[in-house]
């Protein structure tokens, strides 16, 4: 079951009715209960990536520094990732990217090399601040991909747009989307053949200078609309709020009372003195949801002031996770397990079932049973992965990937040997 991050107390205990400390978890505190509910599988090492932290604000009141890395339906492990790291996480059916390019005509260059590292064509690629306008259309291609983007008449900054992959089909989603001083904004809804339902994605972006107000009557009115579609949805972009800092809890208040949770709890934007984390990644999906397999993080690289941030999103089917670091397995559906299936199902004792008084213990009694006959009967067989080159870009030599890896490691150790404090927006 869903259970959304509260981020504030609602009452006090002597407000509350005289019988209600017989409710459940009555003596925990919200944070208590949010740490009691969750559970953290996020495995660490001694390498300095992970090891990488950023002292937040002492004064938080709403968000304690524990409930940080808490998100609305659940725990998900946020986490600073360089290229390699990123590469080992497991393939996924959906999955996002996110940058604050800062002039994405100037940087495309460097951004299609650091893409062309990934191991994988992500499936949507968004960016804010484009700084496209009438006078400077978008000149930039990525290989595999359908841009779509709303930007600025004129004047200078601000803009957004999608690089969708393109076995994805989509339609644009002009009813959600908006481009005033407040917010600007594209949506589109995507199917996938991997698919049940199609998925609401949007690129926002809130220009910093924008009154707050006119900001969140905007998106309470987007978040209801899609809430009421009963759609996955994921909205990504720069918001220019500040989630670490307690300014922020109107925002997410907002956030989480329409079903959604903000994916990345790591600063994005580290200064000499100051982190932030303003750019996001916000989603319905539930990240409690045993068959649902979220990663997400921060990637470090100097491509512009804001770290790219992503979401990988896998549906997985009630099935044991197996791992060993080099190859995947599947079930083996050859015909003559096929026929072995069918034998199976045919001799297997099923009386237990209708035996069953409780309706819910015999369907899990049912379902027992059919997994064991099809997991015997489809054993699973070693899959070998398919050799990937690192670098797509021909002009890349492998001298030139050593000394960019290296680039990277000196980042994160300047990040690691510096203390920072929140800064305040």
């Amino acid at each position: 079951m869903a259970i959304p991050l509260v981020q504030a107390e609602i009452a006090s205990r002597n407000e509350l009715p005289h019988d209600a400390e017989v409710l459940p978890f009555y003596h925990l505190s919200t944070t208590d209960l949010v740490a009691e509910l969750s559970h953290d599988n996020d495995s660490t090492n001694n390498s300095m990536i992970d090891d990488l932290t950023i002292n937040l604000d002492p004064n938080l009141d709403f968000q304690s520094q524990e409930a940080m890395s808490m998100t609305g339906f659940g725990q998900s492990s946020c986490s600073y990732y360089d290229i390699d790291k990123f590469n080992s996480l497991q393939a996924s059916d959906f999955d996002l990217f996110h940058l604050n390019s800062r002039s994405l005509n100037k940087n495309i260059g460097k951004i299609a090399d650091y893409l062309s590292f990934l191991k994988h064509d992500v499936s949507i690629i968004g960016f804010t601040e484009t700084w496209f306008n009438d006078n400077s259309n978008p000149l930039i291609h990525l290989n595999n991909y359908t841009l779509i983007d709303s930007h600025r008449s004129t004047k200078k900054g601000g803009g957004v747009c999608l690089f969708i992959r393109n076995d994805l089909p989509f339609t644009k989603r002009v009813d959600l989307s908006s481009f005033d001083s407040s917010a600007e904004s594209l949506f589109v809804e995507v199917k996938s053949p991997k698919m049940k339902h199609n998925i609401i994605v949007g690129i926002l972006y809130r220009p910093p200078n924008g009154a707050l107000s006119d900001f969140s009557d905007k998106m309470d009115q987007t978040l209801l609309a899609i809430a009421n579609e009963k759609k996955e949805c994921f909205i990504l972009g720069d918001f220019n709020i500040n989630t670490l800092t307690e300014k922020s809890s109107g925002f997410m208040n907002n956030v989480l009372s329409h079903g959604f949770s903000q994916t990345i709890t790591k600063p994005i934007r580290i200064t000499n003195n100051s982190t932030t984390l303003i750019d996001n990644i916000l989603t319905n999906t539930s990240m409690s949801d045993h068959y649902t397999e979220i990663a997400n993080g921060v990637l470090v690289t100097d491509i512009s002031d804001h770290f790219p941030i992503f979401m990988k999103r896998h549906i997985v089917t009630n099935r044991p996770i197996l791992r060993d670091g080099c190859s995947s397995y599947k079930h083996n559906f050859s015909p003559q397990n096929i026929a072995n299936f069918n034998d199976n199902i045919s001799n297997a004792n099923w009386q237990h079932v209708p035996n069953e008084y409780d309706t819910n213990m015999a369907y899990d009694k049912f379902c027992e049973t059919f997994t064991d006959i099809h997991n015997s009967s489809f054993p699973y067989q070693k899959q070998t992965k398919r050799k990937y080159r690192n670098c797509k870009s021909p002009w890349i030599t492998s001298g030139i990937f050593k000394s960019i890896k290296n680039k990277q490691k000196k980042t994160i150790q300047a990040l690691y040997q510096e203390p920072y404090s929140c800064e305040q927006i």
